[in-house]
């Protein structure tokens, strides 16, 4: 076997091997393409799952939060009828008092006027008298001087 012959052999076996290299570039490639697809198909599903699961995560605790608020609403709105029923109660007792306060004071004023007018009238004849007294002794006083 010549040198030519083994060039010849040599050459072929090259273009065997650059064939080769060929192939699996090729067969590498699809199956970079396969698995890339593959992997956006997959992510591609996750993503879509997660979006379903947090938009119906998102509704679920919507539901609930207006729920909630529906609920504390109603609480809101009972307890301020129920405060208001208190107010309008203890109104009506303070109307109650100050009426029975004023008829108490009109009682003790009509009271007190009757135990004044009998006090004057007690008074009056021991006034009058005294009063008598006091002109009498007046007159008397000049006489005396004079004298």
């Amino acid at each position: 076997m010549g040198t030519a012959e083994l060039w010849s052999v040599v050459a072929v076996f090259l273009a065997f091997l650059a064939i080769l290299f060929t192939i699996m570039l090729v067969t590498l490639n699809l199956q970079t393409k396969v698995t890339r697809n593959d992997l956006t198909k997959d992510v591609g599903e996750k993503v879509d799952d997660l979006k379903t699961g947090l938009t119906s995560k998102i509704d679920t605790l919507s539901a609930d939060l207006k729920a909630d608020m529906d609920a504390l609403k109603k609480e809101v709105v009972y307890e301020v009828s129920r405060l208001d029923a208190r107010i309008d109660r203890a109104e009506q007792n303070l109307h109650n008092e100050l009426r029975f306060t004023n008829q108490r004071l009109d009682t003790v004023e009509g009271k007190l006027s009757q135990r004044l007018d009998s006090v004057e009238s007690a008074l009056r004849p021991i006034a009058d008298t005294l009063m008598v007294q006091s002109l009498n002794s007046f007159s008397r006083q000049p006489a005396l001087a004079a004298a």
